[in-house]
């Protein structure tokens, strides 16, 4: 990995994004859940899911591309009503 990458991992870059996108999600897009798909063998992104309140609802198996095996996906949701809450919280 480039090395000016490096020093951008664990800052809560990702956490802070995706805090962002939510809140664009529920306030002006106005949609009632949204879903994340993490890899299961990658932690940093289940944590970054569930650091946003985000719940498990299943493991899937995606399945295999030209480019890549099946992999186990974590499908990860948020509700509306449980962003709100989330944020009356905090």
């Amino acid at each position: 990995m480039p090395a000016p990458l490096v020093h951008r991992f664990a800052h809560g870059y990702a956490t802070e994004a995706a805090t962002a996108a939510l809140e664009q999600a529920f306030t002006t897009l106005g949609q009632a859940e949204v879903i994340s798909q993490p890899q299961v063998d990658n932690p940093p992104s289940v944590r970054v899911a569930e650091r946003l309140g985000m719940q498990l609802r299943r493991t899937i198996t995606a399945p295999a591309t030209a480019k890549r095996g099946p992999v186990e996906v974590a499908v990860m949701s948020i509700t509306c009503g449980e962003w709100e809450a989330r944020a009356a919280r905090h």
